[in-house]
């Protein structure tokens, strides 16, 4: 007898949706109390920080839960030879240059520019499991990865006009998307040695410190109220309740459906940021976030 789930995977999906868009407007609202934008480098360090207190303290430690998927393994890709705690110590720092860098360019560059740019890592990811893990890239895959490197030079060419929003905003966010792609990638060797919960708290917890020390040796560690307030809700909101959502969708649904809704946060936050923000996309933009989308869909197919 097939048991209807308790919650619809659908429902649950477009919660994590709505959950993870959320997090440009918590690191665009977290202001200190004169009216200052909080430091964004210290705003990621304590997102990171409490995300891993979640995972590894509380799913993992109290409430027993890890998913321990294995991987196939053949000894001879490079992942494979990479010893166990380096893994974690690259994913760690790959997460807080991600973060790190996505936040401080949703200062320059309106909120849907940089969510095409950061979620651009999938274009990335094809380059990355072939030298990983020695995975063979399908024609459409390539083809998804030319467009979608098109779409990011349409946005780079719109931004450069100005060095400051082309080196804090563009790059930063093109960067971005390269270090969460070398996190991901690294994801699938990593919850095989450690299971999801363990791994993911491990890695959080390194690239806190990694964001730490950034934040020291540049404009100084700020560990303002709101500065934990804000980074506490992105570590609940986004980062918890968005990726807990994607996993249990991830089990019930299409992963190809999985894979194009995460393409709505881009969308969804354009959108919200014209009605909260009242930001306008130029035509360039317009054209080059949906290139980029596109892009991003074909490198995803599994077909």
């Amino acid at each position: 007898m097939n048991v209807e789930p308790r919650f619809r995977p659908e429902f649950v999906l477009l919660i994590g949706v709505l959950a993870v868009t959320t997090s440009s407007f918590i690191v665009l609202g977290a202001k200190s109390s004169n009216g200052h934008a909080v430091d964004r480098v210290s705003l990621a360090m304590f997102r990171v920080l409490f995300t891993s207190l979640i995972s590894y303290g509380l799913l993992y430690k109290i409430l027993g839960m890890n998913p321990h998927p294995k991987m196939e393994t053949t000894g001879s890709s490079l992942l494979e030879r990479i010893p166990s705690p380096l893994v974690v110590i690259i994913s760690g720092i790959s997460l807080g240059l991600h973060f790190g860098l996505w936040f401080i360019s949703l200062d320059y560059l309106p909120v849907g520019v940089s969510l095409a740019l950061t979620n651009s890592a999938p274009l990335f990811i094809v380059l990355l499991t072939w030298l990983f893990y020695h995975e063979k890239s399908r024609p459409l895959q390539i083809i998804g990865v030319v467009i979608g490197v098109l779409g990011t030079a349409v946005l780079s060419w719109e931004s450069s006009y100005d060095t400051d929003i082309f080196i804090n905003g563009t790059l930063y966010a093109f960067l971005s998307a390269i270090a969460l792609a070398v996190y991901l990638s690294l994801a699938k060797r990593g919850i095989h040695d450690d299971g999801l919960w363990k791994y993911f708290g491990k890695v959080n917890f390194m690239a806190a410190l990694f964001l730490f020390t950034w934040a020291m040796t540049t404009n100084g560690f700020e560990p303002t109220p709101q500065a934990v307030l804000n980074g506490l809700l992105l570590a609940l909101i986004p980062g918890t309740i968005g990726h807990a959502s994607f996993q249990y969708a991830m089990s019930r649904l299409k992963s190809a459906l999985v894979s194009v809704s995460i393409l709505g946060e881009p969308l969804l936050g354009a959108l919200f940021a014209w009605l909260i923000y009242s930001q306008y996309l130029s035509f360039l933009q317009i054209v080059g976030i949906f290139t980029i989308l596109f892009g991003i869909y074909l490198a995803s197919s599994n077909k």
